[in-house]
């Protein structure tokens, strides 16, 4: 189900809003076609029927899940004079899966973006904008060992690990991220020679809490944040030696950090069984220099 509705209540002013809803309903989702599917005959004939499953047989494939989906946007388009327009997006996205016992139960995205551009002649343009965009999930899990503990269908105590809630996990993600930046463009000999640059920064923070359902070799502590920031500068030069031909100059700059505890916490033997590579968080410098020749067949 979808609505939308435009109006324009000024010359100089315009609005475009628009809510969808849609509702997504699985009547036959069968969770062991995937073990059947990948596994040979005489494996499957050696596992017993309590342990013939992939993923959790409560655990649905997010994108097969029965899901209600709500999206509601706001676009606003403000033009005061010649020189100047100005927009501001804003978005809802809702989703929630509503038979899922195990696995995304529900995840939202808002985001709002503000843009404006500054257009004092035919041959310089200026344009800037603002980013804020958040991202929150919502999941569950269970922690179980495999052998008689992967036996998920017993209903009555006591409980293999597969079959115990107190075994559950819940984990709320939260992502938000800040994004500016600006572009110039500049004709400075009009047909000849046009100039431009381009700055973006980018900062994302991650974190992860976790609560598990008390049983006591289970930890529910929270995760550090995960955090990354990235600058990006573009000078751009193209040079029109006729019609059909151009050279075009391109310089960029990208200064990347990042304090992410799956790397920078990790050494050679943290995980038992597996040798790491002793990965650390990026914080790089590069620099980047590009030259272009474009030809266009007439």
């Amino acid at each position: 189900i979808h609505a939308g509705l435009r109006v324009r209540p000024f010359n100089n002013t315009s609005a475009k809003v628009s809510l969808a809803f849609s509702d997504r309903a699985a009547s036959t989702y069968q969770w062991d076609q995937s073990y059947y599917a990948l596994l040979d005959s005489e494996l499957i004939n050696e596992t017993p029927d309590s342990q013939r499953y992939n993923n959790h047989p409560s655990l649905s494939q997010y994108y097969m899940s029965n899901r209600e989906k709500t999206v509601a946007k706001v676009n606003l388009n403000f033009i005061p004079d010649r020189l100047w327009s100005h927009n501001l997006f804003l978005l809802w996205d809702d989703n929630h899966y509503d038979k899922t016992s195990l696995g995304l139960e529900a995840d939202n995205r808002q985001n709002m973006t503000l843009s404006s551009s500054y257009l004092p002649s035919t041959t310089l343009s200026v344009t800037a904008y603002y980013s804020y965009d958040l991202y929150n999930a919502e999941q569950n899990g269970r922690s179980f060992r495999g052998g008689v503990e992967k036996n998920a269908f017993v209903t009555v105590a006591p409980f293999p690990q597969a079959s115990d809630p107190t075994r559950d996990w819940y984990s709320e993600l939260d992502d938000t991220t800040h994004a500016l930046g600006f572009n110039i463009e500049w004709q400075a000999i009009p047909s000849l020679v046009d100039i431009e640059f381009d700055y973006n920064f980018v900062d994302t923070e991650g974190k992860q809490t976790f609560n598990t359902g008390g049983a006591s070799d289970l930890a529910g502590t929270s995760l550090p944040a995960i955090e990354s920031r990235l600058h990006h500068i573009k000078l751009g030069s193209t040079y029109y030696f006729q019609k059909d031909l151009s050279i075009k100059l391109n310089y960029q700059f990208y200064r990347l950090s990042e304090k992410n505890w799956a790397v920078d916490d990790m050494s050679a033997d943290s995980v038992d069984k597996v040798v790491l590579t002793e990965e650390r968080s990026a914080n790089d410098n590069i620099h980047f220099v590009g030259l272009s020749v474009l030809y266009r067949i007439p």
